[in-house]
């Protein structure tokens, strides 16, 4: 009976610490911020963390043919519109409407932009959709 008086006073001691009457911490700040601009654009701020999970990697647009982007930047929504993300910043990157015309050789022709110069998400863009979106996670 004395072991059986431990045990029960341990797990009383360790409920007791998980929050009985205590002060609560905050929940964790989220890993990705969204923040929608008014003309439709949407704009992501990823923790260091997030960014890690989710080995986000770009590629510059060539100012030699702008509007090619690998296809693995495309991401489509259920409607069928595509997009692609835009690095703007270390962290920070812009959900951008884009018109595919076509698609060879692993390369999305776009009708416009993006910019030359500018670095496009080429892996992890459904992951960045999908944390945007809350589709594909426990959100």
């Amino acid at each position: 009976m004395t072991g059986l008086r431990v045990a029960l006073g341990v797990a009383c001691i360790t409920l007791a610490s998980c929050g009985g009457g205590a002060a609560q911490a905050a929940p964790p700040a989220p890993a990705v911020e969204v923040e929608e601009e008014g003309d439709g654009r949407v704009t992501l701020v990823l923790t260091e963390d997030a960014a890690e999970r989710l080995a986000l990697e770009t590629s510059l647009v060539p100012s030699a043919a702008p509007h090619g982007v690998p296809e693995s930047a495309v991401v489509y929504d259920a409607a069928g519109h595509a997009w692609i993300y835009l690095e703007r910043a270390s962290l920070t990157y812009a959900r951008e409407a884009v018109e595919v015309v076509e698609v060879a050789a692993g390369t999305a022709v776009l009708a416009h932009g993006p910019p030359a110069n500018s670095r496009v998400v080429v892996v992890g863009a459904m992951e960045l959709y999908g944390a945007e979106t809350g589709i594909g996670g426990d959100h």
